[in-house]
């Protein structure tokens, strides 16, 4: 629950975290969203995979994954 006098600087503070994010992971996510919106659990949970497996394989997101684990690394040795 946001404050009604709040609500527009939180909307817009959200509306610039998502459009900071990779396009293409934004609009599977959308997509995995709606498409699982209906189904059971079991399916739900399949279609959901099967996106994140078309997510796994753009580039971006495997150098987002490289850059997270080295980020952890570095905090590890710290």
């Amino acid at each position: 629950m946001v404050p009604e006098s709040e609500l527009m600087a939180v909307a817009m503070m959200r509306a610039r975290s998502i459009a900071a994010k990779n396009r293409y992971a934004v609009t599977l996510a959308k997509q995995s969203l709606n498409g699982c919106e209906s189904l059971d659990l079991k399916r739900g949970y399949e279609l959901e995979q099967s996106f994140t497996v078309r997510l796994a394989d753009d580039p971006h997101a495997k150098a987002a994954v490289t850059a997270r684990i080295e980020q952890l690394a570095r905090k590890d040795r710290s």
